[in-house]
Formats: C-alpha cells, structure tokens, sequence
C-alpha cells in the first residue's frame, strides 16, 4: 500500500492503538492538554463525555465552513450509528467466523493470524442522487441516514483480547471521513479552508466485543 492512502492508515493505525491504551486506563488523562485524536477520543470516552452531534450537526458545519477537525469516542451517536451499520457488522461476523473457527484458541498478536487490517467502505459515483435525496429527506426515500453522509469512508480494525474460556472477542476500530465537495459529488474540487464547505474531517474511535 503507498502513497496518501497507505499513510492514511498507517496514521489511523497509530491513533487506535492511542486510543485502546487510553481507555485501558494505561494512558493519563489531563484537562487542557494537547493531546491527538485517539488519546482525546480515549479521554472523552473515559469521561463519558460523548458527543450529542448528528449527521445534521455535522452537514451546517461543513456547509458553513465552522467544522475543520472532528474527533468521536464510542460514547458519541455518530460513533454508535457508525459501529452498528451493515458493513461494521459484517466485518465483525467474518472475524467471528474465523476465531469460532479455531476454538477461539487464537492470539491477536499472531500475525498469521490476521485479525487485524485495513478497509475502504466505497460509495460509487452512481450513488450520489441516493445520497443526496436521502440526506434531503432524512433517510425516507433514497440512501438511509446517516450512511448517506459517510458516502465512503477508511477503517482499520484490531482484535484486541480473545477469551477462550468466555468464548468471547473484542475489536478495536477506528475510521476516518472526510466530508467534501469532491467526496460529494466526485468531480468538483475541494474547497479551500476557511471558507464555506471546506472539508470537513472526521475521526472514530470504538470498541466491541463478541461473545458466542
């Protein structure tokens, strides 16, 4: 993998693993410090401090040029609509399969074992009068809300703990969205920052886990 792409995920990659040690208590939180995406994420969720922002919020944001930099915990709705979409679950029943498969006798720290990757959930060209008319109707006719926001998005995934004895899992996931005037449309340029629907970025972070 090269270019924007692969340093794209090797980014959301370091930020996840920020993200787990934060919530796993091995990293401190301080109020006021400068920290990155996964470790705020991290210290929000431990705070239980989830945001209250839907798709909407986030549409006048970027339509207004107010938005900039967005970073979600697992206790946002935005994080929890995300985690709980078709393609989030379906990631989540192939890992299944493959850890039932081996009587969750299994290591996460195995990389033969490949519990862990990299993802691009795509939306095509061909969906943009979907998208559109379901953002404009709230999800009542055309694409449902809010994936019809998210258009296409990249995600990377970790297994983090496997319990033999419980015969449970628990995955790791962060995803990176970029709201724009190209990523809307996939012909108009992006607008400049600073300026009304500039690109709008996103972060998210959570975890699940599966247990049979």
């Amino acid at each position: 993998m090269k270019g924007h792409q692969g340093s794209l995920y090797q980014s959301l990659a370091k930020e996840l693993r920020k993200y787990v040690l934060t919530v796993a208590g091995n990293s401190k939180c301080v109020e006021g410090a400068m920290v990155t995406s996964g470790a705020a994420a991290g210290c929000a969720d431990m705070a239980k401090t989830g945001s209250t922002a839907t798709w909407n919020d986030l549409l006048n944001e970027w339509l207004n040029g107010k938005g900039g930099v967005r970073t979600f915990g697992a206790g946002s709705l935005l994080t929890q609509q995300l985690a709980g979409n078709k393609y989030s679950t379906e990631l989540l029943a192939e890992l299944q399969k493959k850890i039932s498969g081996a009587g969750y006798d299994i290591s996460p720290n195995d990389p033969d074992a490949k519990l862990g990757g990299v993802s691009k959930r795509k939306d095509p060209k061909s969906n943009i009068l979907r998208d559109i008319t379901g953002m404009l109707t709230d999800g009542q006719h055309g694409a449902s809300t809010p994936e019809a926001f998210f258009g296409s998005y990249d995600q990377v995934h970790q297994v983090i703990n496997v319990d033999k004895q419980n015969r449970s899992f628990t995955v790791a996931f962060a995803a990176y969205n970029a709201t724009g005037m190209h990523s809307l449309t996939h012909f108009w340029p992006d607008v400049a920052q600073g300026r009304q629907m500039a690109n709008l970025h996103q972060t998210y972070y959570w975890t699940v886990t599966v247990t049979e």
